[in-house]
């Protein structure tokens, strides 16, 4: 099997945060040094690929204060990872408001999930239109056929050669002769997502998501616990280690892979606190933000419903998800608080796509703060939280104002991503520069909790009409007609006078 080319001296392993966010799954986030957030030792063991030999010690949730952040590719995979260093502590005070997003403007990139023509060891890989008109630079179309050598450098600090060619009936763009090498040496399959990226100076990288690999039947039982996947690559000594490290009080480092459908172990205080604050009744309409199974640049809402409040705090919803929910047959049923919305208003439309930093349209119902999260752990957290520092308008997951659509496009996405947690959301893998602006149609959203536009219809009752009577004689009846509606008056033919009558007939 073909090995990866050696590293070229003058390239050092080195993964900046522009990178590792292109690299991470969508909607990732890191923290800042300094942030104030809560460590979960049962999402830590979501990263590993075994079962934890026993018990997580309790409280399930550990109050900590982020100290350092380093990142990195796993030489294996190349997936990117961030190793959080945390010290445990009690939070003072309220929690301090979300810095202002930090732009990731240094770095163009697509992501395509390969399929399994792409994945053929044998075969090329078909280039998306936009990724070769805007990452990849330009072909001379003069020539015949248009052929160009690209090299590009993954995040181990490994160059490849890619031979993109723009040849075939219909003509398509084509990575061609040193592909196939590339396909074996990283193992790639399909649902792998291949990332294309392109610094300001033209310098070309390439980096990988890997699928993850749950047992057949996933989301289909009523097990709370999350199944494993095989292609996690956290150790179980690692959680085991980091967790008796948290009920000490002593400092202590984690690995976090940002892969897809693995929630975030290291969660900000104000989400976590809002949520634990907040009243999860059985019935109650939900919604969590999800990237499109078909189109990994587009984000749509996932609707539900709380069936059931489980007495752990990780994953503690159990979700019915609405039959017309992206992974309604596919997803886990079970969720934390921290990660969905209540909805108090009709479901919005879900394929569209957003830039810029993204946020909820709405802050939820302010209703819902009227019970806080009780289970067996309530003492602890009782104790963890103290007296609710959450105003009353503040609820639900994550807090924001209403935010803008860019014109709609079938082939751009744009990603904005933030340090420090306010969620990236990056609607899309696809992120440019704001000097390139996509084209296409208009679109608009509105904030549900405001209102609807004012050419919304389905708010807006019709006016009533002024009464107007009309009546004609038919057969020796008297037809009596007011707005739509008709009755029927019995009378003489020769009684009845209507000036109308020449006119409606």
């Amino acid at each position: 099997m073909a090995q990866p080319p050696p590293a070229a001296a003058d390239a050092p392993t080195v993964v900046d945060r522009d990178v590792w966010l292109a690299c991470a799954a969508p909607l990732s986030r890191l923290p800042a040094v300094g942030a104030e957030v809560y460590y979960f030792p049962h999402g830590h063991a979501e990263q590993c690929p075994d079962d934890l030999p026993a018990p997580l010690p309790t409280p399930h949730l550990f109050p900590c204060a982020v100290t350092g952040i380093a990142l990195g590719a796993d030489d294996k995979t190349n997936e990117v990872f961030a190793e959080i260093s945390l010290k445990p502590g009690p939070h003072r005070g309220l929690p301090p408001a979300a810095p202002d997003a930090a732009g990731n403007d240094l770095i163009s990139y697509f992501a395509k999930q390969l399929t399994q023509s792409d994945a053929n060891n044998g075969g090329g890989f078909s280039v998306p239109r936009y990724c070769a008109d805007h990452i990849f630079p330009k072909l001379d179309f003069d020539d015949d056929p248009p052929v160009q050598n690209l090299v590009m450098r993954d995040p181990t600090g490994h160059h490849w050669q890619f031979r993109h060619i723009y040849r075939g009936t219909p003509r398509r763009h084509l990575l061609t002769t040193g592909w196939s090498k590339f396909v074996n040496a990283k193992l790639l399959v399909a649902g792998d997502t291949a990332v294309f990226m392109r610094r300001p100076d033209g310098e070309l990288l390439i980096g990988l998501r890997r699928a993850p690999r749950y047992p057949a039947g996933f989301g289909a039982t009523a097990d709370q616990h999350q199944p494993r996947n095989a292609r996690a690559r956290v150790p179980v000594a690692d959680v085991v280690e980091a967790a008796r490290l948290a009920a000490e009080g002593s400092p202590f480092t984690v690995t976090y892979f940002p892969r897809q459908g693995a929630a975030e172990f290291v969660v900000p205080r104000r989400e976590v606190e809002a949520a634990l604050g907040s009243r999860w009744d059985p019935g109650t309409q939900v919604r969590m933000q999800v990237m499109e199974a078909e189109d990994a640049r587009r984000t749509e809402w996932a609707n539900g419903t709380v069936n059931k409040l489980h007495p752990n705090i990780w994953r503690a919803l159990q979700i019915d998800w609405d039959d017309s929910s992206p992974f309604s047959q596919t997803r886990s049923r079970y969720v934390n608080t921290w990660q969905v919305q209540f909805v108090s208003f009709p479901p919005l439309l879900k394929r569209m796509k957003i830039s810029d930093a993204m946020a909820p349209l709405c802050s939820g119902d302010a209703s819902s703060l009227a019970a806080p999260l009780i289970g067996p752990e309530s003492q602890a957290m009782a104790i963890l939280l103290g007296p609710s520092p959450i105003p009353a308008g503040m609820q639900g997951a994550r807090h924001s104002g209403p935010i803008d659509v860019p014109p709609s496009s079938s082939t751009l996405g744009m990603l904005t991503t933030q340090v420090f947690f306010p969620l990236p959301m990056p609607i899309g893998d696809l992120h440019m520069p704001p000097s390139v602006t996509p084209s296409g149609g208009s679109s608009e959203i509105f904030d549900p909790e405001v209102g609807s536009p004012p050419n919304n219809s389905v708010n807006m009752p019709p006016p009533e009409l002024p009464a107007q009577v009309k009546s004609i004689q038919l057969f020796g009846a008297t037809i009596t007609a007011t707005n739509g509606a008709s009755e029927e008056v019995n009378g003489d033919l020769n009684d009845v006078v209507d000036g109308n009558i020449g006119k409606d007939l």
